[in-house]
């Protein structure tokens, strides 16, 4: 007999730009009365963030792994079968009517797990270029959800689920065209913070403090060394607010003129929903995931797209002053968003309910 409560595993962890998709769907299934399972790694930042909404956490042993790194590869070999266990007896404990896999390592084993276990897997890809975990589970899902077209074949295109916190922003040409004095840069260097961030913003304030505010976030245990590179510069208190994580990234987005930020696949989908004025500069990672995920939004003349290098901060420099107070108020005014697919969250929820039903026939 069919169980009364409906249930939906989600399978992320590890990044924020794979965790707050998944708690964006969480939401609405927790509306609809559904039981929310979430299976991450033991290290991810998921432990910290996820139960804050209510949702049962399950952790799996598993890692990232850094790419040309023998050991790692070598460590995985050992990991993987022991990861893909602990899953089966998770899924077997809670019994899903579906699941959906947000890429990252934590996706790869307790998908596996949910296929193993006849759980129906819908696999999201938020990125222009598909992951490794995506491209090998989309081969056993049930169906296969993209934010960009033509990232994986067969995939149907919904875009990403941006929390409603920030789909409520008003568009920036409401914000900052009336706005005089100092511009406000919001510094984000993904949910882990970014080094070259670190040390490269500091020097942009020694140079143009007199025009620019900061409220820039470092990453977890990145906050103090943050600030004695603002103080060995001796950059005013008044000029900068350091934080190592920003909860509240919609006020902060409401706050800033320009956003310096790396291009992850969410930082991208949200910048283009509120036409927020943003320097991208890409992770390098081998596949240049990142750079492909900005390069859709280059024609709309909201971003630049600047390559991490040594002088990284002399390039800021002179974009941030390109960008004066009349300059990003016509950018902003000009902005049409390229990337959003409207009722995306409820695109991929209503997907993941008729695929936990073509399960019950």
């Amino acid at each position: 007999m069919k169980q009364d409560i409906q249930k939906i595993a989600i399978l992320a962890g590890g990044t924020g730009g794979h965790i707050f998709p998944g708690i964006t769907i969480a939401k609405l299934f927790k509306k609809m009365k559904w039981k929310v399972i979430w299976i991450g790694s033991n290290g991810g930042m998921e432990r910290n963030i996820v139960p804050k909404y209510g949702i049962i956490l399950e952790t799996i042993e598993i890692s990232g792994l850094k790419r040309r790194n023998f050991f790692q590869y070598f460590k995985k070999i050992f990991e993987l079968p022991f990861a893909i266990i602990q899953s089966i007896r998770i899924v077997r404990r809670y019994r899903p009517d579906v699941a959906i896999g947000l890429g990252g390592y934590v996706s790869g084993p307790s998908g596996l797990a949910s296929w193993i276990c006849k759980v129906p897997i819908v696999v999201h890809e938020q990125n222009k270029v598909a992951g490794l975990t995506n491209r090998l589970l989309s081969k056993i899902s049930s169906e296969t959800l993209q934010a960009y077209p033509n990232t994986l074949h067969g995939a149907r295109t919904v875009g990403n689920p941006i929390r409603e916190d920030i789909l409520s922003i008003s568009k920036a040409k409401h914000r900052i065209c009336k706005r005089v004095g100092r511009i406000r840069l919001l510094i984000i260097g993904g949910s882990q913070g970014s080094e070259i961030f670190n040390k490269s913003i500091p020097k942009v304030a020694s140079k143009i403090s007199d025009k620019i505010l900061i409220f820039h976030q470092t990453g977890i245990g990145k906050k103090y060394f943050t600030i004695e590179m603002y103080k060995k510069l001796r950059i005013r208190r008044y000029c900068y607010k350091v934080t190592e994580f920003i909860n509240d990234v919609a006020s902060a987005y409401r706050w800033a003129d320009i956003l310096i930020s790396r291009s992850g696949a969410m930082t991208v989908s949200e910048v283009d929903s509120i036409g927020l004025p943003t320097i991208f500069v890409p992770y390098q990672h081998a596949d240049n995931q990142q750079l492909f995920n900005a390069e859709p939004l280059k024609e709309s003349g909201l971003i630049k797209i600047i390559e991490q290098s040594k002088n990284l901060s002399e390039k800021l420099i002179e974009q941030i002053e390109r960008w004066n107070r009349d300059e990003i108020s016509k950018i902003s005014q000009k902005f049409k968003s390229v990337l959003s697919v409207k009722y995306s969250k409820e695109m991929i929820v209503k997907n993941l309910i008729e695929v936990s039903k073509r399960n019950e026939i």
